[in-house]
């Protein structure tokens, strides 16, 4: 189920209880990227990630060093669909990891593109 689901049919959850299942969430759903070769799937994955939005952003912009391949794509794909709340968290990476920074810039010029 998707973290977005679990979390709009309960509405006993506090902001810091969403916050920490929306942060499971992402680490979950990324481990799941590298269960399935499926594109249909992946794409669910996607969405998925994406529907969680800035909260999933640390955790993402921080596997850029891990993920590898396809996987990266995918990590990469959803920051820019996350759009602006991901820029800021780009640039400090960027800055703390000088041989990923490319990736980061990358990222967010066609983040700042697709804004225009």
């Amino acid at each position: 189920m998707a973290a977005g689901l679990a979390i709009k049919s309960n509405k006993n959850y506090n902001v810091e209880e969403i916050n920490f299942i929306k942060k499971t969430s992402v680490e979950k759903l990324v481990e799941e990227l590298f269960m399935t070769e499926d594109s249909k799937t992946r794409a669910k994955i996607e969405n998925d990630i994406v529907k969680l939005g800035k909260s999933a952003v640390p955790y993402l912009v921080n596997s850029l060093n891990e993920v590898k391949g396809q996987v990266r794509g995918i990590v990469a794909m959803s920051l820019i669909r996350i759009g602006l709340d991901a820029v800021e968290n780009l640039k400090v990476f960027a800055s703390k990891n000088h041989h990923m920074a490319w990736v980061a810039n990358y990222l967010i010029s066609e983040i700042e593109c697709n804004q225009h």
